[in-house]
């Protein structure tokens, strides 16, 4: 059985969760037209999904310089 260490370690990780976050997404999009219980789900996993920010960090509110 292979270990991780193996396969490079954390060299997998970012690609992982960039492919968790596409099927996810894939999966809002197919669910769309039936429901729009998917879509509230959906639109909560969007926005607790910043991979810049981290979960449930308000990115763009942070970043923005204050006035005056």
């Amino acid at each position: 059985m292979l270990h991780l260490s193996q396969l490079g370690g954390k060299r997998w990780f970012l690609p992982g969760v960039l492919l968790i976050a596409l099927l996810s997404t894939a999966a809002c999009t197919v669910s769309l037209p039936q429901a729009p219980k998917p879509l509230a789900a959906c639109t909560v996993t969007a926005a607790n999904l910043n991979l810049r920010g981290g979960p449930g960090v308000d990115y763009p509110r942070i970043t923005k310089m204050p006035q005056g």
